[in-house]
């Protein structure tokens, strides 16, 4: 008797598991599609150069004012930095839809 409660306890677990990881799956492919459709913008103060990626970290436009091509070399710099800034907000994105928008997903108290 007591063997067979602790087996109906084992199964009642891994049917908690198994249930537990196709719901994180489904969520995961919703972030993943809503991450898509999302688009993330960066620029540098004034606005002189202006980056757009995809959800996907693809690049979907670039504009590069006048004044800031008179900066020759300096643009370059300016990109970088304009990169960290969209990928930092790709990330707080990201996190924020997996932890924050749907948490009893991921965790259960």
């Amino acid at each position: 008797m007591f063997q067979a409660g602790i087996l109906g306890n084992m199964q009642n677990l891994y049917e908690t598991v198994k249930k537990a990881q196709m719901v994180v799956q489904v969520e995961a492919v919703r972030v993943q599609k809503e991450l898509a459709a999302e688009e993330f913008d960066g620029y540098c103060e004034g606005e002189l150069i202006k980056v757009t990626l995809s959800g996907n970290q693809l690049p979907v436009r670039t504009e590069i004012t006048e004044a800031a091509m008179e900066l020759g070399a300096e643009v370059s710099t300016y990109l970088d930095l304009i990169l960290v800034a969209i990928y930092k907000r790709f990330i707080y994105w990201l996190v924020f839809h997996m932890y924050y928008i749907k948490p009893h997903c991921f965790f259960s108290a």
